[in-house]
């Protein structure tokens, strides 16, 4: 298994973790809530709070709102708080200490740029080159498309995949032929061009971490 779904693994356990903590204080308070009123709850109902969570508390909320029967006392609104401040705190606080980059982009797979930059989406990720143009790879026609020009650069505005390779500083290198390959080499640097004499990664293995260091795929 790759680098980069050992990481979508990790988050999604951690966050469901989060998630199982903070329905257990839900139904924790429920049940002691139950348990100083003399009321016997039934396990179905402890069973809806856990895997339902806060929802249960929204419809339990709106229920008492409308019914005639029971009404919002004290003892639910310590509740109803108490729900709120897990679900914030668990759900919300702590997935964006562990995860900082959920504002940016707050789906479960996160990809990066040279700069650390985070994105949802491998093809909205850019890549730089050396003169500061910026690139996009399209998933259509696997294709790296230009998205910013200095004046003055020659570059094209479309690449195949198979002519785009990254350096090892991280930067695109835009070619008109396809580099040699050196099928003996066991690292992701296989690309070999004889005009510069240096070994170049393929732009399609490439991923950056947070930290903007590059990784193979």
């Amino acid at each position: 298994m790759n680098t980069e779904y050992k990481e979508i693994i990790i988050q999604l356990i951690i966050k469901l973790v989060l998630v199982v903590i903070c329905n257990v204080i839900m139904v924790l308070a429920y049940y002691f809530n139950d348990k100083k009123n003399g009321v016997k709850g039934k396990a179905i109902k402890y069973e809806m709070i856990f895997f339902f969570g806060i929802w249960y508390v929204a419809v339990d909320f709106f229920k008492k709102l409308f019914s005639k029967k029971e009404k919002i006392n004290k003892d639910f609104i310590k509740i109803a708080c108490i729900s709120v401040a897990a679900y914030m705190v668990f759900c919300f606080a702590v997935p964006k200490i562990v995860f900082p980059d959920t504002e940016k982009a707050p789906y479960f797979i996160t990809y990066y740029d040279r700069y650390g930059n985070p994105y949802n989406s491998r093809e909205k990720v850019v890549y730089y080159t050396k003169d500061g143009c910026e690139y996009t790879f399209n998933e259509d026609d696997f294709t790296y498309v230009c998205k910013y020009k200095p004046e003055g650069s020659e570059y094209k505005d479309t690449y195949d995949f198979s002519y785009v390779y990254l350096d090892r500083d991280g930067y695109l290198v835009l070619s008109d032929y396809i580099f040699e390959c050196d099928e003996n080499s066991s690292s992701d640097w296989i690309w070999y061009d004889k005009a510069t004499d240096e070994y170049y990664m393929s732009a399609d293995s490439a991923r950056w971490n947070q930290k903007g260091i590059l990784r193979s795929r």
